[in-house]
Formats: C-alpha cells, structure tokens, sequence
C-alpha cells in the first residue's frame, strides 16, 4: 500500500462536479484548489480509469455524459479503482454485511502498512470516500459517524448494469493473462492467488443473481460473450478479439 499517498483515494464531491464542467484534467492553471490537492484527485482519476497522465479515456466521455448521479459510472470507477492498491485492499479484506469500526479498519491495515499514520490515514480515508455514491455499487457506506470515529459496511450493488459487469469480466480476464475461458465457480473462488479481481467480489453479487446477469448479457451481447449453464457446466467464454475498452463504447 502507499504510505506516502494516504488520501488519493478520497476525492470530494465538488471536485468531481469540477471536473465535468471544465471537462479537463486538473492543473496549475484551472483548477482552484491547491496543488496537493489536484494531485490526489488525478491520481484518483487515473486510478479509476478515467484519464492517463496527460489525457482523457473513454470513461471521462460517459462520466460527462451520464453524470455523477448514474450508478453504472460509479461501478465502472470501482472496477478500475479495485485494482489499485489502497481499494484493492479493501476489496480483498473487506467481508460484505458485517460492520466495522474506523478503530477495526485501522488495527486490520496496520499488518500491511508499517509507517506510524499510514494506517490511520488511509482508514479516515475509506471514511471520506464511503460517503460518495461509489457507497452504492459495493464499495461501502457510513452508518454512524461523530467527529472522530464512524462505522462502515459494505452492501452489495443491488441493481447491477450489466454492462458494468461485462467489463469487469473483460478486466479480470485480462489481468489473468488474457484468461478469457473460465468457470462460474472460478469467479467465487477467492482462495486462488490472482491478478484478475472477480466482479463478484468487487459488487457483491450472489450466485443467482449473477447467472441472470450472465445468461442476459450472453443474449444481448453475443459479439462479446457467450455462457453455458446446463449439465452441471457453468462455461463462461469471452471474445478474443474485443477488450475492455471495447465494452465502453456499449456505454455511449
């Protein structure tokens, strides 16, 4: 994790609305806060997916779109950002429906991070981003809070894109290696040592609901994936020759 960014993750609301006005990546010249601040937030943005170091991607085009108030953004900010090391954290040791303390996350992050704040700060940090609609796609939302202290828990997504979720399968094929043939099964096995982040452990999603995403998803969307789930089979094969970027362009 890193210590010397404890609060990348943790944008505020009003910069994002920024962001979508001036349509431009954060900089000296027009942005209005000061200069560590815009630093966080374009890392935050490149962690999301949303630009690169010196340009704009296809998801800041749908994010200005869309808007902030459309879920299917925030979920396609939470595929990206689970692969980033202070959210991957919490994906990965975070359990759904069970309530933790800011005190809880604090003692769990201090046997991964060994400076004497980091801990804490990247805590408080999970605190801050809890309270943007990101909360409603998996990441987790406050359920008390005082001045210094809060408790948090995650909720699954309970209405799921699933355009969203096709690109996250895009994203855990790719990051296994271009993994594009693979089990239902395989996406809840999450004792296997993986690049790849299954879907289901970013949003949430219970088996049921998942084979209706995929069984929908393989009916609309043949150009890029196709499942099997009879016979005890549950094959889930994605296309080659597309990507995830291609499954933006399903977004505009």
């Amino acid at each position: 994790l890193h210590d010397a960014l404890p609060i990348s993750h943790a944008p505020k609301m009003e910069w994002l609305v920024d962001f979508i006005d001036i349509k431009e990546i954060f900089n000296a010249t027009n942005c209005k806060y000061n200069k560590p601040m815009y630093s966080m937030f374009n890392r935050f943005l490149r962690d999301a997916g949303v630009t690169t170091s010196n340009s704009l991607e296809p998801l800041a085009e749908i994010m200005f779109e869309k808007g902030l108030e459309d879920e299917s953004v925030w979920g396609l900010m939470f595929s990206n950002l689970a692969y980033a090391p202070q959210v991957g954290w919490l994906v990965d040791n975070i359990d759904f429906n069970v309530k933790y303390t800011q005190s809880e996350i604090k003692d769990m992050l201090s046997s991964f991070i060994t400076t004497k704040t980091g801990p804490g700060n990247v805590a408080k940090s999970y605190g801050n981003m809890a309270e943007l609609p990101i909360s409603n796609v998996g990441f987790g939302s406050i359920i008390k809070k005082s001045k210094t202290s809060f408790e948090y828990i995650r909720t699954s997504w309970k209405n799921p894109d699933p355009r969203v979720i096709l690109y996250s399968l895009y994203r855990f094929a790719e990051s296994c290696g271009r993994y594009y043939q693979f089990t239902l099964s395989r996406l809840y096995n999450y004792e296997i040592d993986s690049d790849g982040i299954s879907p289901t452990r970013i949003f949430g999603i219970e088996q049921e609901q998942m084979e209706q995403i995929l069984n929908g998803l393989s009916v609309n969307y043949p150009e890029f994936i196709n499942v099997s789930f009879t016979l005890n089979l549950n094959n889930i094969t994605l296309r080659s020759d597309k990507t995830s970027a291609d499954v933006l362009a399903l977004f505009k």
